[in-house]
């Protein structure tokens, strides 16, 4: 297990209650390991963020036992759960 603390800012007062998503990634296009979820476990919804807010969300992540030592990448974002339309990042990506 590894947690990783992310740090939001909020531009605007988010309009739905977004999960946050952390996939560690290998060579290949699947994720090795991942960890969705809402931010702080459920205790502090994105649509009670404050404009200017900055939140530190610590973020599990079950890593498999059998992984290998090496280079992995980590993709992390936001998404609507019930759409699963990912946010966009501010570079557009």
């Amino acid at each position: 297990m590894i947690t990783l603390t992310l740090y939001w800012e909020a531009r605007e007062t988010p309009s739905a209650d977004y999960q946050i998503f952390v996939h560690v990634l290998g060579a290949g296009p699947d994720p090795v390991a991942q960890g969705d979820g809402p931010p702080l476990a459920g205790d502090y919804p994105t649509t009670t963020w404050a404009s200017g807010e900055v939140v530190a969300d610590p973020h599990p992540v079950a890593l498999p036992a059998g992984l290998l030592p090496g280079q992995y990448r980590l993709l992390v974002g936001m998404y609507d759960l019930e759409t699963l339309a990912r946010l966009a990042r501010l570079d557009g990506v």
